[in-house]
């Protein structure tokens, strides 16, 4: 379940600043676990707050192809390259390089893996999700976990579903496969659509964008069905998008 409410973040084929803000919309039913023994300790609220932000913000610069190698600073800081490994779908780099913002933990507990230059690393999932779709990318993974339980014979292997890793299987093979050949970069989804259909994408997805974050700030003097109301009809509209960019209904779309 960890990795369900995390894979939207990895989904991109591409790695680029804006793959920082591709974030999961379930993830906040889980990170309480590891906020919890903070509490516990005594943390104070406001040291939380503040490194949590400053770890935050770090993060969003890693994300990028642009930045090489940073020598010495690699050994104790998280950097775009070795950032590049924790996303990249070859083999040598599945399960590295977890660290947010000191790669220390890394090092210390043996998930650390240098970027290499004689093998460009490709983006990505290994199960392309080939959808522009924002809210099947947020499901796609938990369908695909409540299928496989689905198909289970017993109840512990169901639930080994949902908490075993996700290569896991009944037959205790739960190692990744690995794949045939280093995937090349022309695997990239991508969908050939007309200008006007961009344009009226655009203009839906900022109207959008404009409706979630008024919702946002208001939600607090609006009644619960007026909430719910709002909120389905945002999510709804950005399924829609990705649906008909994806599926290529581009004359329904645009009438």
């Amino acid at each position: 379940m960890f990795w369900a409410s995390h894979i939207t973040h990895h989904s991109s084929d591409e790695f680029n600043l804006s793959t920082a803000l591709r974030q999961a919309s379930t993830g906040f039913y889980f990170k309480w676990i590891f906020y919890m023994p903070l509490a516990v300790l005594g943390i104070p609220v406001q040291v939380f707050v503040v490194v949590g932000l400053i770890d935050l913000l770090y993060q969003v610069w890693v994300h990028t192809r642009l930045v090489g190698r940073l020598g010495w600073i690699e050994y104790v800081l998280v950097t775009p390259s070795n950032h590049r490994v924790h996303h990249g779908k070859n083999d040598y780099c599945i399960d590295k390089n977890y660290g947010g913002m000191f790669c220390a933990w890394d090092r210390m507990f043996g998930t650390y893996a240098d970027e290499r230059e004689e093998e460009p690393i490709v983006y990505g999932l290994k199960k392309k999700l080939n959808s522009w779709n924002p809210v099947w990318s947020n499901l796609h993974y938990w369908a695909s976990m409540f299928k496989k339980a689905g198909q289970q014979d017993n109840w512990r292997d169901k639930l080994m579903c949902f908490f075993a890793p996700p290569a896991w299987s009944p037959d205790g093979k739960s190692a990744p496969k690995p794949l045939a050949e280093i995937p090349v970069a022309d695997e990239i989804f991508v969908e050939k659509t007309p200008l006007s259909i961009k344009l009226s994408g655009l203009m839906m997805t900022v109207i959008s964008a404009i409706v979630l974050v008024l919702y946002l700030g208001t939600k607090q003097q609006l009644p619960g069905l007026v909430q719910i109301l709002v909120a389905g009809t945002a999510v709804c509209a950005f399924a829609v998008l990705g649906y008909f960019w994806t599926q290529g209904n581009k004359k329904e779309f645009e009438r």
